[in-house]
């Protein structure tokens, strides 16, 4: 059996799960060189007032959003947090550095260490939300 760990707006969650202010706000990802800067990731929050990637920073700037940098050492950070989420429960894991936002770990023989599969579940997305993720699990 198999769990899969999915942090959906991957690159927006490695922004916002190190600053709890933010978690509540629209958030918008940039990348390029000014004066060529799009939106290359959005949280719900933003999709909801209207923003969509591939909007310059100009036209982001109009919705209010919180706008940031795309920061690639920041979203290996992330990945690395959310391996060592899966590591955690099983040796087991499939996932690189760059994971885009998805490990999968197998769970076959861990019902003596953490319980049945709902309850592996159910601590995986505890564990990534202490991590500051919001986990698909």
């Amino acid at each position: 059996m198999f769990a899969c760990l999915h942090a959906p707006d991957f690159l927006v969650q490695s922004v916002v799960r190190l600053d709890a202010a933010l978690r509540q706000q629209p958030v918008a990802i940039l990348e390029g060189s000014p004066p060529l800067q799009k939106v290359v990731a959005l949280n719900h929050r933003a999709r909801e007032q209207g923003m969509y990637l591939g909007m310059t920073k100009p036209q982001a700037e109009v919705f209010g959003a919180k706008l940031c940098q795309r920061n690639r050492t920041q979203e290996a950070a992330a990945a690395q947090a959310l391996l060592d989420c899966a590591l955690a429960f099983s040796p087991r894991v499939e996932g690189r550095s760059e994971n885009n936002g998805r490990v999968i770990l197998d769970i076959d023989g861990l019902e003596r260490l953490h319980g049945d599969a709902e309850s592996i579940g159910h601590a995986l997305q505890q564990l990534g939300n202490t991590l500051g993720f919001e986990l698909n699990v």
